[in-house]
């Protein structure tokens, strides 16, 4: 019983803050090397925590450690981290900053064909290296056509007669 109540004492003691909010923090502020090693904090005794890894790996991104992201985000991914697209995004910065395009756009590829529809990212600088592309240029508009897919439903202009152009 007495274990029990200094265990819980121990628990609430200041300074006893989660981790994983503390990088959140440190992500907020742009403190992208801080927030990394709270999330190695965090992950020594949460392993199977998907969203830390993901974040950290995202972090490392945003800290251009692309090779030491690769293996975070893989590992984001292998654990269910609930945003595939997301993992895929950043695993193609990272293989097209290490100046592997093909492994970029492969990536790229999986995760447009799966639903992502964030067009404008793929535009971001760390992708420049792909624009000129031919194929890059399809993986943007079929992006876009996932962002809105009602456009390209025939049915889009079924009601122009009745209602206008």
């Amino acid at each position: 019983m007495i274990l029990s109540i200094l265990l819980l004492f121990n628990s609430a003691l200041p300074g006893q803050d989660n981790y994983k909010q503390q990088a959140g923090k440190a992500m907020q502020s742009g403190k992208w090397a801080k927030a990394v090693e709270l999330f190695e904090v965090h992950l020594k005794a949460h392993e199977e925590d998907a969203s830390a890894w993901y974040l950290k790996g995202y972090c490392l991104v945003q800290n251009k450690k692309y090779e030491t992201a690769i293996p975070v985000l893989k590992k984001a991914s292998t654990l269910g981290y609930s945003s595939p697209a997301a993992v895929r995004f950043n695993l193609a910065k990272c293989h097209t900053q290490l100046g592997d395009y093909e492994k970029g756009m492969d990536i790229l590829e999986t995760a447009v064909n799966n639903g992502f529809s964030a067009y404008n990212r793929l535009k971001d600088p760390e992708f420049e290296p792909l624009q000129q592309q031919k194929r890059m240029a399809v993986l943007i508009a079929k992006a876009e056509k996932n962002a809105y897919p009602c456009l390209s439903d025939e049915n889009w202009r079924r009601f122009d007669f009745w209602i206008g152009k």
